[in-house]
């Protein structure tokens, strides 16, 4: 079956974390990410990696509170990943 569209690559993962700023220290000293946008008001922080995007949720913020419980030592808090496609036609998905 043929797909309308190419994948283009990994357009961006969400992690749920507890503590954003140790989070952020740690992809921005150790990785090289930098900031590319922040939404306090609902706890999204995005950091730029090469063509794609981290966004960093908080578990106690307007998304993360949707999202369900935080990360736990036998946990996970990868909530989602998502591929670019292009071109992108809901119709023609759907």
């Amino acid at each position: 079956m043929a797909v309308p569209f190419a994948l283009v690559g990994l357009d961006h993962g969400v992690l749920s974390v507890s503590d954003v700023v140790a989070v952020k220290a740690f992809y921005q000293s150790v990785l090289g990410c930098t900031v590319e946008r922040e939404r306090c008001d609902i706890g999204l922080y995005q950091l730029r990696v090469g063509r794609s995007l981290i966004d960093l949720v908080t578990v106690d913020g307007k998304l993360g509170a949707a999202g369900g419980t935080a990360p736990a030592s036998n946990g996970r808090n990868m909530d989602h990943f998502a591929i670019a496609i292009d071109p992108f036609d809901e119709d023609a998905i759907r």
